[in-house]
């Protein structure tokens, strides 16, 4: 299977709600995790929630028709910077030893 570090996975099924409920603990599981691994068609995403996170939770009643959906986003933080006097490598390298 292929990790992707940059894509997009779509799940969609019919399920009982004890079935559902399994998936959603995962989830759960992995945000205390910090990790979570998404695979579906022979594709696998790996999802590094970290910081703070968007939440929002949607619900609406309509006649006999029900719905709840969930969206949860965050930005991964920035790479730390390097700090450099100019030199390359081997130049620093070269000045330590002598």
């Amino acid at each position: 299977m292929k990790e992707q570090e940059e894509g997009r996975l779509k799940f969609k099924n019919v399920m009982q709600p004890a079935e559902a409920a399994v998936y959603f603990e995962a989830i759960v599981d992995g945000l205390r995790r910090g990790s979570l691994q998404l695979q579906h068609t022979g594709e696998k995403l790996l999802l590094e929630p970290v910081g703070d996170l968007k939440v929002e939770i949607k619900a609406s009643r309509k006649d006999r028709k029900q719905k709840l959906s969930f969206e949860v986003n965050w930005k991964s933080p920035k790479p730390a910077g390097i700090i450099s006097n100019g030199e390359s490598d081997e130049e620093a390298a070269d000045q330590e030893e002598a």
